[in-house]
């Protein structure tokens, strides 16, 4: 599969660099793994249906963390990633 090209938000960054440096790089895994093939199954990718915009998905970095991004003119936009929260307040965020 072609790689999409992957935006970074400044909402993203600011919560990734409060993560720890052994979650960052399973962060980082996920990404190249969702840009490269964003159904694999592992992922547990799932379209959030409550947030305020289109193509706003959640998938999984492990357990407990999530990363939540959107796809937008053939790009993929991460905006945030942490705890399960970043999920349930998805119907208060601004997206493209």
């Amino acid at each position: 599969m072609i790689s999409m090209k992957v935006i970074a938000t400044r909402s993203f960054r600011d919560a990734y660099k409060r993560l720890p440096e052994r979650v960052q790089k399973m962060v980082d895994n996920t990404i190249d793994l969702l840009a490269s093939n964003p159904y694999h199954p592992s992922l547990q990718a799932h379209r959030l249906h409550q947030a305020k915009a289109d193509n706003v998905w959640s998938c999984y970095v492990s357990i407990n963390k999530r990363l939540l991004y959107q796809y937008k003119d053939g790009n993929i936009y991460l905006w945030d990633v942490g705890e399960h929260s970043v999920i349930e307040r998805v119907r208060q965020r601004r997206f493209l």
